[in-house]
């Protein structure tokens, strides 16, 4: 059930941080998606969750030009889409490795001292 709930706040994050890319020209909404990333990573300790940040790029690509283009040059909303994308990806990488890791300290940390063959 954690996990659900941790899927649907992070592709509730990404759609939302993709919306605000273009509304607000980034802004602090992206952050919280890459928050959620690690959140994602950190909650199920699982790798395949990494490419969940792909449909960002799809979502990304009606929007066209950001709102604001007083500044030169101008890229598409899909570009900052893909650099999140990727850094959302290794972000849930590197959160689920440090789980895992955390995890295996703990497990050998509890293990009784005389369980191994002498």
């Amino acid at each position: 059930m954690t996990r659900i709930a941790l899927v649907v706040t992070y592709l509730i994050t990404l759609v939302v941080g993709v919306i605000a890319l273009d509304v607000y020209n980034g802004g602090l909404l992206p952050v919280v998606w890459l928050a959620a990333s690690v959140l994602l990573g950190a909650g199920t300790g699982d790798f395949r969750f990494a490419p969940l940040s792909l449909p960002a790029i799809p979502i990304a690509i009606p929007f066209g030009l950001p709102a604001d283009t007083n500044f030169d040059p101008v890229f598409p909303i899909w570009v900052a889409a893909v650099y999140l994308a990727a850094l959302s990806s290794a972000l849930i990488l590197l959160a689920a490795f440090l789980r895992r890791v955390v995890a295996s300290h703990r497990q050998r940390r509890r293990a009784p001292r005389g369980s191994g063959i002498a």
